[in-house]
């Protein structure tokens, strides 16, 4: 029996898309963050805070999901390992992130840290896990 190989089991375009969402996971969580900090009327220095360090902040993320696997765990089985590591992942992030930025005289409120490690840990597991369903799709639809 030949398998065949789509797009969905590369697993450097599945790594790829995990980046992807991570990138718009990280956007959206300090967006969130803020925003639900401030309720949406975000004060322009927390706005340039929070979004100036973005670039830094990625290479933090992608150092420290690298080191929790999370790139190389592609959720072909979503299980609690994954969601602790996912959790563990972010966590870091957040501590290491709040750490250099309080070195750095970065002004912003606590707050926002716990906010935000609650809404980037959604979104990671969130997108994680619909990864799982798409390949639970994809698949029946192949033996259809």
């Amino acid at each position: 029996m030949i398998k065949k190989s789509g797009l969905l089991d590369n697993r450097y375009y599945k790594m790829f898309l995990l980046c992807i969402c991570d990138t718009f996971s990280l956007l959206v969580s300090i967006f969130l963050a803020m925003g639900l900090r401030f309720d949406f009327n975000i004060p322009n220095n927390y706005f340039v805070n929070s979004y100036s360090y973005f670039i830094i902040d990625l290479f933090i993320l992608g150092v420290i999901f690298g080191m929790f696997r999370l790139y190389s765990s592609m959720w072909k089985y979503a299980s609690v390992k994954e969601m602790v590591r996912v959790f563990l992942g972010c966590f870091f992030f957040e501590a290491i992130t709040f750490i250099y930025k309080l070195a750095f005289v970065i002004e912003l409120p606590r707050s926002y840290f716990v906010i935000q490690l609650i809404v980037l840990y959604l979104l990671t597991a969130g997108f994680r896990f619909s990864y799982r369903i798409v390949r639970l799709v994809a698949n029946s639809l192949e033996t259809k």
